[in-house]
């Protein structure tokens, strides 16, 4: 799957009011094992236009690129204000 097609998954996903914790599992499922920080951060990125130093806040979640200890609420807490503008439109 394309990271444009992934972005669009992200987008659409939020838009629909799945929780972000929920998507990210999702995006998660489509990289294959062992999946890779850099095309899972870049549908963020893209999906939700989530700055770079924030989406090295997800490094170790689910064993993206790190040791694990990013919990699922703390994926929550970075990526939920980004949902939220991007439902809210701001």
């Amino acid at each position: 799957m394309s990271d444009r097609e992934l972005s669009e998954i992200v987008r659409e996903r939020v838009m629909e009011g799945d929780d972000v914790v929920d998507v990210a599992k999702l995006i998660l499922s489509q990289l294959g094992d062992p999946p890779a920080f850099f095309p899972f951060a870049h549908a963020f990125f893209r999906g939700l236009n989530v700055p770079v130093q924030v989406l090295y806040e997800m490094v170790g979640w689910n064993g993206i690129g790190g040791s694990g200890d990013v919990s699922d609420e703390d994926l929550r807490t970075v990526l939920q204000p980004y949902a939220d503008r991007l439902l809210t439109g701001e």
